[in-house]
């Protein structure tokens, strides 16, 4: 049976109630909880996970606490340089991406426990951080811009300075999400888009920072999701409700969707129905979405802490799924489980995991005089491997050996026929012959027959 699991997150200031989870695990069919956590004050945003761990930024001290899945037992509390407005891990579960006030992102290495950051390449505060398929994390601030970040160049040590690959600056206000087209869960995808308080949302591709369209909202932007299959985008409005952007609407003749040249400086009004648009209660800022496996419903959280979900198809309320103490301001979808249709294959996949995290290595960053030197000599990588299974395929040098040696077996075993059975043969052909000529005689005779009949009905016919 197929399983989606919600990860949610909700804020709540060291104040408050302890009663209020701030973390917990919920079954997105049913609606029931599967785990929850309290000791934990995540910001908005401020949860990431991989498939063996969540990791919850502290809105009151820069440490980020790591729960392990599915239990949410704390597995470690480990403090930082600074503290963290958002957080984000990468498709791969490798890599752990945090912003923070300042306008500087880190980027942790899981298994090495290997930190990097950035310069300060924002002049505010990052607000919002997404990754690519392809190795690119996209972080978003609330000075209206957007940078692009390669990987591989925030790794590499032979390098004297990070800087981003490309910087987005077509919004005016606050940058509040960014998203990267829903093929990144099987494939890359060059489609990137970025919401701000402008009212407006753009569409980039990714890897050359080409504007694509731009979106105008009937309201403010506070979070944004992607179809998996890009065919929309829904985003939630600080006035309440959700609005779903149809990428289809822009064909043009044989111009079709975002891909299409022809009037891409033209803005796009967005003027389809607001999913719940007719709340006007107090706390109906929709601040957290989520879009399920297949495309088909959207999953929205506020700031009363209700988390309800959307038929995609007749933009319905299709149920509330549950009713949280304290604001809605991070949801994640885990990977679904419990296919039951998979294919069996004879080939078998490899995994790692991480049993035990180790610490980020912050301090040459404390020490240097600038974010971009650290010592690589001093990590280790810490995995775990599954123990190796012998193939059942039978292609290998062993095999191919096995095989060659048995030929040469059967052809030394190998000796010619005897006389007799040669005899046997002769006189197998001789039957065959015989056989022959009797059937030849047959269709001589029967032909001329034939053919003699023909003759005379002919002649009696020119009579």
């Amino acid at each position: 049976m197929l399983t989606e699991t919600l990860l949610l997150g909700t804020y709540r200031t060291p104040t408050d109630s302890t009663d209020v989870a701030s973390i917990s695990l919920c079954n997105l069919h049913s609606g029931a909880s599967l785990a929850s956590q309290k000791r934990s004050h995540p910001s908005h945003r401020g949860l990431a996970a991989t498939k063996t761990h969540v990791f919850a930024q502290q809105s009151d001290k820069s440490v980020v606490n790591v729960y392990t899945l599915p239990s949410l037992t704390l597995e470690s509390a480990i403090p930082f340089p600074e503290a963290f407005t958002v957080l984000s891990a990468s498709p791969c579960g490798n890599f752990l991406a945090a912003g923070t006030e300042g306008g500087r992102t880190y980027v942790w290495e899981l298994a090495s426990g290997r930190l990097v950051a950035t310069p300060a390449s924002h002049l505010q505060r990052i607000t919002s951080l997404a990754w690519a398929q392809t190795q690119h994390l996209v972080v978003g601030s609330e000075d209206t811009n957007v940078s692009v970040w390669s990987l591989p160049a925030l790794l590499d040590t032979r390098g004297a300075t990070r800087t981003a690959e490309r910087v987005l600056d077509r919004h005016i206000h606050a940058i509040t999400a960014v998203a990267v087209g829903g093929a990144s869960s099987g494939g890359p995808s060059e489609l990137l888009l970025t919401a701000a308080r402008d009212r407006s949302v753009i569409a980039w591709e990714l890897h050359t920072g080409a504007h694509l369209r731009t979106f105008l909202l009937p309201g403010i932007p506070l979070c944004l999701a992607v179809d998996p299959a890009e065919r929309a985008a829904y985003v939630g409005l600080e006035e309440g409700g959700v609005v779903a952007v149809d990428f289809h609407s822009l064909d043009r003749g044989s111009e079709r969707g975002l891909g299409a040249e022809r009037g891409r400086d033209v803005p796009v009004t967005v003027e389809g129905e607001i999913w719940g648009g007719e709340d006007t209660a107090e706390g109906r800022e929709v601040i957290s979405l989520a879009v399920s496996y297949e495309g088909g419903a959207v999953v929205a959280g506020n700031k009363r802490g209700e988390v309800a979900i959307w038929d995609v198809a007749t933009g319905c309320l299709f149920k509330n799924l549950c009713q949280l103490k304290a604001p809605v301001t991070s949801m994640i979808l885990l990977p679904p489980s419990g296919f039951t249709n998979t294919p069996t294959t004879t080939t078998t996949t490899t995994t790692t995991t991480l049993p035990v995290l180790p610490k980020p290595k912050y301090e040459s960053i404390l020490a240097a005089t600038s974010a971009q030197t650290f010592d690589p000599d001093s990590y280790s990588l810490t995995l775990s491997l599954p123990p190796l299974s012998t193939p059942s395929s039978t292609f290998g040098p062993e095999h191919d050996m096995q095989m060659i040696l048995r030929g040469a077996q059967e052809m030394n075993a190998f000796t010619p026929a005897g006389e007799h059975r040669t005899e046997q043969l002769e006189e197998e052909l001789a039957a065959l012959y015989d056989s022959y000529e009797r059937l030849a005689e047959v269709h001589r005779k029967t032909w001329k027959e034939m053919v003699g009949a023909m003759l005379e009905e002919e002649g009696e016919k020119q009579r």
